[in-house]
């Protein structure tokens, strides 16, 4: 019944708690002849130090390896992190709790060396990591996805595991035409913070209408986000009511071809029920391989001792990415709606922009493909005309 989805924590936290109780409370059982076998009994020694020891361990040869590691190195790692437990058992639990030295002079350092730690936890969380280990080259693209994910409204315009009666009053817009409207998941909301940049100066007004893990297409379902497929139906109906001049659909669009073609047809023609005459599909932005474009920029640098070229084709998926645009360039072609290619927009025969701004100075992604809040200016920026165009008047 569990799975990488599932809630946690919550009332299934409760399932190995009360069966840790029932070991407990159940002495002379089956159960507990079989864990006081010498074998299970040495595991359950060092179990605390193997806990203590095997994360820290697994993250780091996460963040070397810069994805999931092959088995045979994750079961290395395990065999360390044991070796580790039982060394950490005999020559330090084993002494400080039963050796000879007196209470008071065991407790005392165990204090001291915890409150040496606090200041150090302390320092590590208010600047998101220590960056100072970084090398100063690289120091400002060592980011930690906060300074992007604090301007999508998360809770409120982007639900996360929320039923669509949590969305916020102000995710309309303010009132103002004409409307451009986000409907999408969380690369929708990525791009929300480029099209609120140009609002005022350009004369137009946002509404954005974004969950997680839910594209926008009617009758969309997913095991993990339950509330995927109201939360669409609950969006077209606003849509209905708000009668934005666009509806801007986007998503990581990286679903099953089958799935694209059965949903999308369906999507715009509710829209079209309701009236939007200006229906416009964001492609996907370019992709990156591993755990995201932060850590290729290290990866880069450790390699080379350089920062990641400006346009580079290190670790990216552009092969995927020009497939989905292929694909898409067709599907909206035969819906006849408008598509605007982003990776046009990033990339070209010689790779994506990885970094963009002054001196190449602001990362375009600080993940495997979410932008950034310049990423999504720049993008803004390349096509908030075709945007903006009326209806049925060709795009430039």
């Amino acid at each position: 019944g569990f799975s990488s989805s599932s809630p946690w924590p919550g009332l299934r936290t409760l399932v190995p708690v009360l069966a840790a109780m029932a070991l407990i409370a159940t002495r002379g059982t089956l159960a507990q002849q079989t864990l006081a076998q010498p074998p299970l009994v040495a595991v359950g020694l060092i179990s605390y130090p193997l806990y203590l020891w095997h994360f820290p361990l697994i993250a780091f040869t996460r963040l070397h390896v810069g994805g999931a590691p092959p088995a045979w190195i994750m079961l290395a790692v395990l065999a360390l992190s044991a070796v580790l437990a039982w060394l950490t058992y005999r020559f330090i639990e084993r002494p400080i709790r039963f050796g000879a030295v007196p209470l008071g002079w065991r407790v005392g350092p165990l204090l001291a060396g915890m409150a040496a730690l606090i200041p150090l936890g302390v320092a590590a969380t208010s600047t998101h990591g220590l960056p100072i280990r970084f090398a100063p080259e690289i120091r400002g693209f060592m980011l930690s996805g906060t300074e992007t994910s604090s301007h999508w409204r998360r809770g409120r315009c982007l639900l996360l595991l929320q039923p669509a009666s949590a969305f916020g009053a102000d995710c309309a817009g303010q009132g103002g035409r004409p409307l451009l409207l986000i409907w999408g998941d969380s690369y929708g909301a990525a791009l929300y913070p480029g099209l609120l940049h140009f609002s005022k100066p350009r004369g137009y007004d946002v509404a954005q209408y974004t969950a997680s893990a839910c594209p926008p297409l009617i009758g969309y379902t997913l095991e993990a986000r339950p509330f995927c497929k109201s939360i669409n139906d609950d969006v077209v109906l606003r849509i209905g009511r708000l009668r934005p001049d666009v509806v801007i659909l986007d998503a990581t669009w990286g679903h099953a071809e089958a799935v694209l073609r059965e949903g999308l047809p369906r999507t715009v023609a509710q829209l079209r029920a309701n009236g939007i005459a200006r229906i416009v599909l964001m492609g996907p932005p370019p992709s990156w391989e591993g755990v995201g474009l932060s850590h290729n920029v290290l990866d880069y640098y450790r390699q080379t001792g350089s920062v990641l070229p400006e346009r580079t084709l290190f670790r990216s998926n552009d092969a995927w990415t020009r497939g989905r645009d292929a694909l898409f360039r067709e599907l909206t072609r035969e819906l006849g709606i408008d598509y605007i290619s982003v990776r046009d927009v990033f990339c070209n025969d010689e790779g994506c922009l990885s970094r963009i701004g002054p001196g190449g100075s602001q990362l375009t992604a600080f993940d495997p493909g979410h932008l950034t809040v310049p990423g999504a200016i720049f993008l803004v920026d390349h096509t908030l005309d075709d945007l903006l165009r009326p209806a049925g008047q060709p795009s430039q």
